[in-house]
């Protein structure tokens, strides 16, 4: 899609109204799925910035409380909480449908994000811990961080090799490439790549023990090949995807929460390597990041089954 600038209407609400909405929403569904969660709020959730659209459209402060399904009342809702059942349904109902339709659109593409930040905790390893692994090998006169140069030279001759070649390819051959398939496709690859790292690390280090000539650095190019073809799969399909599934009005929020899925990668890793990963040897924390990674794709796909299954009803019910 292309590129459209919205400027913000006076009454436009802002984004912490926008995020409490999102909260309303999923309390609001959680306790239809789980009347055991139901509560009751006090606190009041108005949605517009300005005052005056406040006291018009929120004058009664309704409060929204999430409790279990209107057609389980009879069975399992006693008159309180089918009350606070009803509470929160008018307050959805004093919502403009459009910022309705952009904070369930938000919630939507969350559960997408969720798995995004393991395979960012292991693709900055390329930055830190392979490189402290080529520092270890022999070299050839380059230093351990000019490694590194390889993935984005390979990412520049990937990227329209995969557009203009082998992505149309596989579309002729009726292959799904759908950019959900293409992202948990890439997830396993970034599982592969760590586990060809770990190998490497084991090798490195039964030399460093017998003492016997170094591993030559060229034998990191594979793993780096692998996870830049799985960069091309996660990172830039799933901005893509990312970018084309989201509000018109809110692309730049799901840019950021797209951008923020890194932020917490790095995070995980980071907490990782300061405490489980310390007791571990170097190659068992690479077949360790690669299980991690494997078990993330696993549960990517029921994920990804169940998005592509609601955009099918989505569409079915147009």
């Amino acid at each position: 899609k292309n590129y459209v600038h919205h400027v913000p209407s006076k009454d436009s609400p802002s984004l912490t109204d926008t995020f409490r909405l999102c909260g309303a929403l999923l309390r609001h569904n959680l306790g239809s799925q789980y009347p055991s969660l139901s509560y009751t709020s006090n606190t009041h959730i108005l949605l517009n910035t300005d005052e005056n659209q406040n006291a018009e459209n929120f004058s009664s402060g309704v409060r929204f409380s999430a409790t279990g399904p209107i057609n389980s009342g009879e069975a399992g809702m006693n008159a309180l909480e089918l009350d606070n059942y009803n509470r929160g349904s008018n307050f959805f109902s004093n919502v403009p449908p459009q910022q309705l339709a952009d904070a369930s659109q938000i919630l939507h593409i969350m559960p997408i994000m969720f798995m995004l930040p393991v395979f960012w905790m292991l693709y900055d390893q390329q930055g830190s811990v392979w490189t402290l692994q080529a520092a270890r090998m022999k070299l050839h006169g380059l230093q351990p961080e000019q490694v590194t140069l390889v993935n984005p030279v390979e990412i520049m001759i990937f990227i329209p090799l995969f557009d203009r070649f082998i992505y149309p390819v596989l579309q002729s051959r009726n292959w799904n490439i759908t950019p959900l398939r293409r992202m948990g496709v890439g997830m396993v690859l970034t599982s592969v790549s760590f586990f060809t790292s770990g190998i490497l690390e084991t090798a490195i280090q039964v030399q460093e023990a017998e003492g016997g000539e170094k591993i030559d650095i060229f034998w990191q190019v594979p793993q780096i090949t692998i996870l830049a073809v799985a960069e091309i799969l996660v990172s830039v399909t799933g901005l893509e995807f990312a970018y084309s599934v989201s509000p018109e009005r809110l692309k730049a929020l799901i840019m950021a929460l797209y951008l923020l899925t890194t932020a917490v990668g790095d995070f995980l890793g980071g907490v990782c390597y300061s405490s489980i990963f310390q007791t571990l040897s170097r190659s068992t924390t690479m077949y360790v990041c690669s299980l991690l990674m494997l078990g993330n794709s696993i549960v990517f796909r029921f994920v990804a089954k169940w998005w592509e299954q609601r955009e099918a009803e989505k569409k079915a019910s147009v």
